[in-house]
This record gives structure tokens, C-alpha cells and sequence, in this order.
């Protein structure tokens, strides 16, 4: 008999699928949320807010690790990556979306 509490493979499928469009087909052409997001990859703000969020990237992969040393059992350290691994994607994206945007803007000043 299956249990009931395990994670479906579809139960994220929501969270994976909110922009999934190729660079290419989001970028294509320079709009004024662009020329903002390009300018802040310039600023030194960026720069410390991007090495923030690599630094909470790295805390939920030593979450991870404390569990696995702690002796969690496989469903709750199983648990706690797919939800580290979702957070790190969103938190990717946000780096990415601001790099895509300094890269339109640079090919646009060419």
C-alpha cells in the first residue's frame, strides 16, 4: 500500500513552472523594467545583495547537512532539500533575471 505522506512528483510542479519562457523569448527587447534592473547591476548595492543571497543559498545547503549529521530521518531531510532546492531556484532566478537585464542593456549601448 502507498503512503499517503509522501511527496507527490507534481506537488511543486507550481512553483517550477512560473517563468519557464527561454531568455531569449523574456529578453528580446529592452522595456523600462529592463533599463532599471540594468542600471542596478551597476550599482554597488547589487554587488552585496548578490553575494547575500549566494550566502543564503549556502546556509540552506548547511541546513541540509546539519540534518543529514543530526540524524533527521530521509522523509524530513528529503523534505527540507526539495524546499531548499524551490528557494534556491527563486533566489537564482532573481540573480538571473537582474544579469539578463544587464545583458540586454549592453548588447542595446552596442
Amino acid at each position: 500500500m502507498a503512503d499517503s505522506k509522501a511527496i507527490k512528483p507534481d506537488v511543486f510542479q507550481s512553483f517550477s513552472d512560473i517563468d519557464k519562457r527561454p531568455v531569449s523569448e523574456k529578453r528580446a527587447e529592452l522595456d523600462p523594467n529592463d533599463v532599471l534592473l540594468s542600471s542596478l547591476s551597476n550599482h554597488g548595492g547589487w554587488k552585496v545583495l548578490n553575494e547575500y543571497i549566494d550566502f543564503l543559498k549556502s546556509e540552506m545547503d548547511a541546513l541540509i547537512a546539519a540534518a543529514i549529521a543530526n540524524g533527521n530521518s530521509f522523509e524530513d531531510v528529503g523534505r527540507l532539500t526539495v524546499v531548499a532546492n524551490l528557494a534556491k531556484e527563486k533566489l537564482y532566478a532573481i540573480q538571473k533575471r537582474v544579469q539578463d537585464a544587464r545583458d540586454v542593456g549592453q548588447q542595446a549601448g552596442e
